[in-house]
């Protein structure tokens, strides 16, 4: 009996002691297997952060890591029993974190010419047609010559967010300022820019008919204003064709008159939608389908929250020579994207000084407006939206405003003289527009990756184990993406599961 009981109790001491070394090795087991998938992830994960740091992604690209948001790390991790373990590494961009420098001009509005001589011309000209009358800006506006708000045919108002001054005289008759204009202050203000359009290739533009009705023209020098307008007119495509500048300089430099074809130096847009710069994402250009603006192309000012800054060469810079203008009216629709640079004004569209017979007439009235969109509130186009700063020292500007149609000038307009003509409410949205200027900074762009791991599988291209997730910053010192030159900051680090 005593043999017996001493062998039971042997026996259960023993089993129990067995129990429990089994149940440690298996817990022993599987937190080695937590750990070598918590290494795997890390490591996943540190890969991922240097791929991007080696990288140009910013936020612009449809993936971060090229063209895929994914990056597969298949048989990435060996354990030190020998299997292996592979990995997936997904990426979400944060853009509500996400920042970048952005140039902006001192004035809102700025008319260059400085008026002198005892009969100077007008620097600035508001005139309204009916109810509103209104120029609405936001930001400051000078003039370097002279403020006329017209009483013909009715008076004209002006809405500043900001201060207005003139170097001259202003007038008002029975218009409004507002703030009051402090004028006659004798200050000048000086803008110095050139366009370069050395050694671009000459291009010719396609007949109306030559496509199902999306036009894609290259950068470069073009000559023939009468072919322009022939596809941005009522009878091409119905008025529904499209015409996409790609991203660059374009010199538009038209002769005053030319027989062959006939011409007149003006690209006139009376239908039609003109993009200018490059797509963003997700957008497509259909043809017989007129986009809808603004949004079309890469703005290289911000528009609100998600905004991300383009690349420079995402955007362009249209320049007028000579005697060329663009004329936008009617049931004409455009925007332009112009070229983001961190440290420069995000010029879209820009002028050479007018010389030649034209120059000698631009004293009275508006004939060497280098961008117009009509002389009367009638001929005011549908959509015209320029996504960056108007750069026209050395020639006219001049728009007609109504009470429906879209008109807006991000970035600024610097222009010899301007004219408005309006009927538009002073409660409406601002026509031109200017942004406080972000000091030079490094552009950010922040990301969530996501760790996948499939333990034991040789590819991990689904499913898999959500076993990491973690924020991180990517710094741009100049705001320029320098691939390998990148800042890296971690904001989280979060084991999951």
């Amino acid at each position: 009996m005593l043999a017996l009981v001493f062998i039971t109790v042997v026996s259960l001491v023993v089993m129990t002691v067995l129990a429990f070394a089994d149940t440690s090795m298996k817990s022993t087991i599987a937190l080695r297997g937590q750990v070598s998938e918590t290494a795997a992830a890390e490591g996943a994960a540190q890969v991922a952060i240097n791929a991007l740091r080696k990288g140009t992604y910013n936020g612009n690209s449809v993936g971060c890591f090229g063209a895929t948001s994914t990056l597969p790390l298949n048989n990435f991790y060996q354990r030190p029993g020998g299997s292996q373990d592979s990995a997936r590494v997904t990426c979400e961009l944060d853009p509500s974190l996400g920042s970048a420098p952005v140039v902006m001009p001192q004035h809102a509005l700025l008319t260059f010419d400085p008026g002198n001589g005892i009969f100077p011309p007008i620097g600035l000209i508001v005139a309204g047609y009916g109810s509103g009358n209104s120029l609405r800006v936001a930001g400051a506006v000078h003039s370097n010559s002279t403020i006329n708000l017209l009483t013909t045919p009715l008076a004209g108002n002006i809405t500043a967010s900001g201060p207005i001054t003139a170097r001259r005289g202003c007038s008002g008759g029975a218009g409004t300022y507002s703030p009051p204009p402090t004028c006659n202050n004798g200050v000048q203000v000086s803008v110095t820019y050139t366009p370069n359009v050395a050694g671009l290739t000459d291009r010719t533009v396609p007949n109306c008919g030559t496509t199902t009705g999306v036009y894609t023209l290259p950068p470069g020098r073009y000559t023939e204003s009468a072919k322009l307008s022939a596809l941005t007119k009522s009878t091409c495509h119905g008025g529904n064709a499209i015409v996409h500048l790609l991203p660059g300089t374009y010199f538009f430099d038209f002769p005053l008159f030319s027989i062959s074809p006939p011409g007149i130096g003006v690209w006139a847009v009376t239908a039609g939608t003109v993009i200018a710069g490059n797509l963003r994402q997700g957008v497509t250009l259909t043809p017989g389908v007129q986009p809808a603006l603004p949004g079309v192309c890469k703005s290289p000012v911000p528009t609100g929250a998600g905004w991300v800054a383009p690349e420079v060469d995402d955007g362009v810079t249209m320049v007028f020579g000579g005697n060329s203008q663009l004329n936008v009216t009617g049931a004409g629709r455009a925007e332009v994207c112009g070229r983001y640079a961190p440290n420069a004004l995000p010029v879209a569209i820009a002028a050479q000084p007018t010389t030649g017979t034209l120059g000698l007439a631009c004293t009275v009235g508006f004939p060497c407006a280098a961008v117009s969109t009509g002389l009367v509130v009638g001929a005011a186009p549908v959509a015209l939206y320029v996504q960056g700063t108007t750069m026209l020292p050395n020639r006219e500007f001049v728009v007609a405003l109504d009470g429906v149609t879209q008109q807006m000038f991000r970035g600024g307009v610097v222009a010899r003289r301007a004219g408005v003509f309006s009927t538009r409410s002073s409660s409406a949205p601002p026509v031109i527009e200017v942004l406080p200027s972000t000091p030079s900074a490094p552009r950010r762009t922040v990301v969530y990756l996501n760790v996948f791991v499939c333990p034991g599988s040789s590819t991990c291209s689904s499913g898999g184990e959500l076993k990491l997730r973690t924020k991180v910053a990517f710094n741009d010192p100049t705001g320029l993406t320098v691939a390998g030159a990148r800042q890296v900051s971690v904001l989280s680090w979060s084991l999951q599961g």
